[in-house]
């Protein structure tokens, strides 16, 4: 199967907390979580990402691969507040990576008092503990997101915020 995307350069990222990794368009609708999340799973395994071991959310695929694709928003939940994964939860590892995707609204990442948001269709990756992040005030309800947690790369040098 060709996956839709490109991949980014990395030379000129250097300001970002994350890093664009690809731009991945899902193609002519009506798309299909199913076919959204093999197609991210298949490009965040091809670039070498594990996929964080334990408790994954409900998702559509594999439950091994800790990532999930929505196409809608949960309303009055925590990702309306800035927050780091896992921060609610205890015992969990909170020290590792996370990919992400959205077609539109994508999601913030804060870092200090700076603001950063990846353009729509982008995956990017960012480093749990180096930013907070949110689903932007005034997000649409119907917005379709990709999300999955992966072990901190040694092959990708992530920003280092706090």
């Amino acid at each position: 199967m060709t996956i839709p995307y490109s991949l980014c350069s990395y030379s000129e990222q250097r300001e970002l907390p994350y890093v664009v990794l690809a731009v991945f368009k899902p193609g002519p609708r009506p798309w299909r979580k199913s076919r959204i999340h093999r197609a991210l799973t298949q490009l965040t395994h091809d670039l070498g990402f594990k996929p964080l071991p334990g408790r994954a959310w409900k998702l559509v695929g594999q439950r091994g691969l800790h990532a999930e694709v929505r196409k809608r928003a949960v309303p009055g939940t925590q990702a309306t507040g800035w927050h780091q994964d896992g921060d609610m939860d205890p015992g969990v590892n909170m020290d590792h990576a996370i990919i992400t995707w959205a077609n539109v609204a994508p999601t913030e990442f804060k870092v200090g008092n700076n603001i950063f948001q990846p353009k729509p269709f982008e995956v990017v990756i960012v480093r749990n503990l180096g930013v907070y992040h949110r689903r932007p005030p005034g997000a649409p309800h119907e917005r379709w997101l990709f999300r999955q947690r992966v072990e901190v790369p040694t092959n990708y040098d992530l920003p280092h915020v706090s």
